[in-house]
């Protein structure tokens, strides 16, 4: 979440002072805030040279609506108004409910909410940023901080076109196009800040910002010398705030918490320990780095921006080694002590069935049937149980290769057709073969075949038929299996492909299964960079497709 914060700031400001033309900023501006809080509508207002109106610079989003301040109006005077108000008094205002708000009803049907932040310099307001949309309660305190963060570099910024464009009407040059960030320096007469590249008063809230999430964020310069650091990242250093002051070296960082007992595990290896974190962070790897410290587990990753400078951030996923170390005891226990007794159970009562133990009779025959078919459903129960868990756990591999469309169609109807007689529903493939291959697991795409055929074959009536299709996308080859059956009410459509869930859930109802099947259908089909969609008629039978890249040549 800091990261993500520190890029997104980064980026809208790098953006945004690499302009020159004011009209192309404003509307650049007000283009990215929106997007960036997913509003309708933001204006940018400007103080006059009299301090007294406000004016209109620019508006995106939809003015027809009347989502944007004045849609017919330019001005507002200062005072008057959300906008005007926050001009006057330099105070953020965010409305959840403009409608129902009796202080700020401008008998503005189309919006609900809106935030008023000013652009300040210092203590100078320039104007004002306003922000609507049509849905109510839309800015919280998260997007509140980032908007004011956002106002202060859009303020800086325009005081620095400001002060250009006055360079250039008394014809003086900036030599070397004087630096943005000397630009912002002179024109706001700010100091320079442990945040250099930003203004002072977007730094500062910057610092704010990121001191509201979770996780630790730190970052250090290109010089590996620290340029900040977040209140979590503090207080997991465990080091006192006179230390933690930017300038610190990471070395010095990483010896100073071995001073503080911070890391006890290292033992005896403290030099060589220090070197192997030092070249981490110098050379970072893709993957973060799971490591655990005084008894809990973090998650460590190092990144390097483009002008050198490194972030780092530590996540606390003790929680998770937690659950992911139940869940492995959990799959340990359902494969040893539940599948393989089962599987013995199984083929011991098929040899016992098949007569060669000795003869049966029907009676005996019928219970011995009964026994191997639930012990069957219960195999089937695990096998997805521990599938369900190796794919949630990210465990479960794919072993692809170029593998022929008409091998797979042949093999999923010749392994289905016994499945489907026992219910009176023939398995059948309509259409021309094809001689195109597909990437592949051959394993894994029979079971998803399965899936798809046995719950057709399950809501078919006997004498009726589920049919399998096949044709070209552009790049993908798409399956679909069809039935003729009651089809999928529309209120289960939402819950579709969500584990253990199905559309009867009585205890009588009259369809086995475990609701497991489509929810794993979906991850091996997605795992082979497929999709897989349905379309149903609620009395008129489902269809299932889903999709699998070609191979390449």
């Amino acid at each position: 979440m800091a990261e993500l914060l520190f890029q997104q700031f980064s980026r809208f400001t790098r953006d945004i002072y690499s302009i020159r033309s004011m009209d192309k900023f404003f509307a650049q501006s007000e283009q990215q805030i929106a997007r960036m809080l997913g509003c309708a509508c933001c204006t940018i207002y400007l103080l006059d040279s009299d301090k007294s109106v406000l004016i209109e610079s620019l508006a995106v989003g939809n003015k027809s609506s009347d989502l944007s301040a004045n849609a017919e109006a330019s001005e507002v005077p200062l005072g008057v108004g959300t906008v005007g108000t926050v001009a006057q008094t330099g105070e953020t205002v965010v409305i959840g409910e403009v409608s129902k708000d009796p202080e700020w009803n401008h008998d503005m049907e189309a919006v609900q909410s809106q935030i008023c932040v000013a652009m300040k310099v210092d203590s100078e307001t320039l104007g004002v940023i306003d922000c609507r949309d049509p849905h109510p309660h839309l800015f919280d305190d998260e997007l509140r901080i980032l908007l004011e963060t956002v106002a202060a570099a859009v303020a800086a910024r325009l005081e620095a076109l400001l002060w250009m464009d006055e360079l250039d009407r008394i014809n003086l040059t900036l030599v070397d196009e004087m630096s943005l960030r000397e630009a912002v320096e002179i024109a706001s007469e700010v100091k320079r800040t442990p945040f250099p590249d930003f203004p002072k008063a977007a730094s500062e809230r910057f610092l704010r910002a990121i001191d509201f999430v979770e996780e630790g964020f730190a970052l250090w310069d290109n010089d590996e010398r620290l340029v900040m650091l977040n209140a979590p990242m503090r207080e997991l250093s465990g080091l006192p705030a006179d230390i933690l002051k930017p300038g610190l070296s990471f070395e010095d960082w990483i010896k100073k918490r071995i001073e503080y007992e911070q890391i006890p595990e290292i033992g005896s290896e403290r030099q060589k320990w220090v070197a192997t974190r030092v070249e981490l962070m110098r050379s970072p790897p893709a993957d973060p780095v799971e490591v655990q410290r005084n008894g809990r587990w973090y998650k460590l990753q190092y990144r390097k921006l483009d002008d050198g400078s490194t972030v780092q951030t530590v996540v606390d996923i003790d929680h998770q080694k937690a659950v992911e170390k139940a869940r492995n005891q959990f799959t340990s226990t359902v494969s040893h002590e539940l599948r393989t007794p089962l599987t013995s159970i199984i083929g011991a009562l098929g040899l016992v069935h098949s007569g060669k133990l000795g003869p049966l009779t029907d009676d005996v025959a019928g219970a011995l049937e009964l026994c191997k078919r639930n012990s069957t459903r219960l195999l089937n129960l695990v096998n997805d149980i521990l599938d369900q868990e190796a794919i949630s756990a990210g465990q479960l591999r794919l072993d692809t290769e170029p593998t022929p469309i008409a091998q797979l169609i042949d093999d999923a109807v010749d392994l289905n057709t016994q499945y489907g007689n026992a219910s009176g529903v023939s398995i059948k493939f309509t259409g021309a073969k094809s001689a195109f291959c597909v990437d592949a697991d051959k394993r894994r795409v029979q079971q998803v075949f399965a899936n798809l055929i046995s719950n057709a074959v399950k809501f078919s009536d006997s004498g009726q038929a589920v049919e399998i299709s096949f044709r070209l996308e552009g790049g993908l080859a798409a399956f679909s299996v069809s039935d003729k059956g009651p089809g999928i009410p529309d209120e289960f459509l939402p819950m579709l492909f969500e584990p253990f869930e199905q559309a009867e859930r009585s205890d009588t109802r009259k369809v086995g299964g475990f609701g497991l099947g489509l929810s794993i259908t979906k991850s091996l089909v997605e795992m082979h960079g497929g999709s897989l969609t349905h379309s149903s008629g609620f009395g008129a039978g489902a269809t299932f497709t889903f999709t699998l890249p070609l191979a390449e040549g």
